[in-house]
């Protein structure tokens, strides 16, 4: 048999109801121990008279100290009034000459004391008191004029520890109910901050880490539930990586069969333009096949740029170049490239050619950005303006900027913006910045490498006007192990 689920809410009725009966159980306990303290030992015939006397004592030192006289009822009234738990009465010979909340004189009543009850409890009646201070005895009073007085008291405190007895107990009762459902509430806390506590160890990385809880409540279920969705994360994190895997398996193989023979079909175009020499007809063959395998090229490495931005992931290799040196050796060649396609370059390099200043940086992927750079470059820059390419230190930064006029005719160069995307994500991954300005009329791209603060260097002379930049040649084999990309 499969045993019910507790729920919470059948867990909380349970509480309350175990909480209200140790809640009885404990106001009927408590109050039974006052009042068996109560009738057995504080009003018994000995501890009254006990009482009695004392208040008589304290009544004989009020009337010595004011000098209240025989006549003076309302003196004696105003302790009376001081004195809520006693009913006194007071003869002169056989006549009764005062009882407590009855006098008049001049029409001034004195409150009963009587007249209202306890909190829990009703006092005694008026005739049950007269009764009991009748019972009580007589004691003497010397009043101030020599006359000589017999009191009669009627003590009822009592009645205060049975009211006493009644808040006490259901105060108890109280504490003890709360107390019940203070330690359900602190167990059900505990066990969402426990959940929190389990949730945030996951997520600082501790992916193999069990959540789990004994129980078969709602809070245990969510414990299941959460486990249940970490482990199908997990599982999907491991397809998502096999998928990955296989992408770049899929790449790498379609890398090589593409460009093998598209490579050996360039090659045979090449071959075959010399022998068309002469046939127009042959030579626009010629030129569309190369045009379609250069298009087919152009494809294939805008596939390969969306599997990186996408689907492969970026493996740096970070090290710390001088700053100057490794954009001079990466930036000539594309400079000179540029120049021998007939744009104009004007190049200023600010930065120092030592160890000074370094930047940190992967090589082969900073190449990969510039080279996206002198492709749009090529792509789509006029190349009756100059294209201005600087490099100079920044806060804390190496900001290397390229500026060109657009060229109006763009209609043969195709973008899809995977090149600048590519960009981006490598120079995310590097620490770098890169930002781009574009308008009608003219391009800018800047990219921002962290660098090692130098101490301040002299700025380089400026070049003289309408002046190319000076070409110098660097060994990139040096920086970049015998490879350019």
């Amino acid at each position: 048999m499969v045993p019910k689920k507790k729920s919470l809410r059948h867990t909380f009725l349970l509480r309350i109801v175990f909480g209200v009966i140790l809640a009885s159980l404990i106001y009927v306990l408590v109050r039974w121990l006052i009042v068996y303290y109560i009738n057995n030992y504080y009003t018994t015939k000995e501890m009254r008279r006990e009482r009695e006397e004392k208040y008589v004592a304290e009544l004989q030192e009020y009337i010595d100290s004011e000098g209240v006289a025989s006549s003076d009822v309302a003196e004696i009234s105003k302790w009376v009034q001081r004195k809520r738990y006693v009913y006194l009465l007071i003869y002169r010979d056989d006549d009764l000459l005062f009882v407590s909340g009855i006098y008049e004189q001049d029409r001034q009543w004195f409150r009963d004391p009587v007249n209202g009850g306890g909190i829990t409890v009703d006092y005694p009646s008026r005739d049950e008191l007269v009764a009991s201070a009748e019972g009580s005895g007589y004691h003497a009073l010397t009043m101030s004029d020599g006359a000589t007085l017999y009191a009669s008291v009627a003590e009822f405190t009592e009645y205060l520890l049975y009211d006493l007895a009644n808040i006490v107990s259901l105060a108890v009762a109280l504490v003890a109910l709360s107390a019940v459902l203070i330690l359900y509430f602190s167990n059900v806390i505990w066990k969402i901050s426990d959940l929190a506590r389990e949730v945030g160890r996951v997520s600082s990385g501790e992916t193999e880490h069990v959540i789990h809880l004994d129980g078969d409540d709602e809070i245990a279920k969510l414990y299941s539930d959460i486990d249940r969705m970490r482990t199908s994360i997990l599982e999907n994190i491991k397809k998502e990586r096999e998928a990955i895997e296989s992408n770049n398996e899929l790449i790498t193989s379609m890398s090589h069969d593409i460009r093998t023979p598209l490579t050996v079909l360039l090659g045979y175009i090449d071959v075959m333009k010399p022998r068309a020499e002469g046939d127009e007809v042959m030579k626009s063959y010629i030129k569309a096949s190369e045009t379609t395998a250069l298009r087919l090229k152009s494809l294939s490495d805008d596939m390969f740029r969306y599997f990186l931005l996408f689907g492969g992931k970026i493996d740096l290799d970070m090290q710390d170049y001088p700053a100057g040196t490794l954009l001079e050796q990466m930036l000539s060649e594309h400079i000179l490239l540029l120049r021998e396609s007939g744009y104009t370059v004007e190049y200023e390099n600010t930065l120092p050619q030592d160890t000074a200043l370094t930047v940190r940086a992967d090589a082969q992927n900073l190449m990969r950005v510039f080279d996206n750079i002198f492709s749009n470059i090529m792509k789509y820059a006029d190349a009756e303006s100059a294209v201005r390419i600087s490099s100079a230190r920044d806060t804390g930064r190496v900001r290397v900027t390229f500026c060109n006029a657009v060229r109006r005719d763009t209609s043969g160069a195709e973008s899809n913006g995977i090149g600048l995307r590519t960009c981006r994500r490598i120079c995310e991954a590097m620490g770098a910045e890169i930002m781009t300005v574009t308008d009608d009329e003219s391009y800018s791209v800047s990219v921002a490498l962290p660098a090692e603060a130098p101490a301040p260097a002299l700025p380089a002379p400026a070049p003289e006007r309408g002046a190319r930049a000076h070409r110098r040649t660097f060994d990139v084999k040096n920086l970049f192990g015998g490879k350019k990309k």
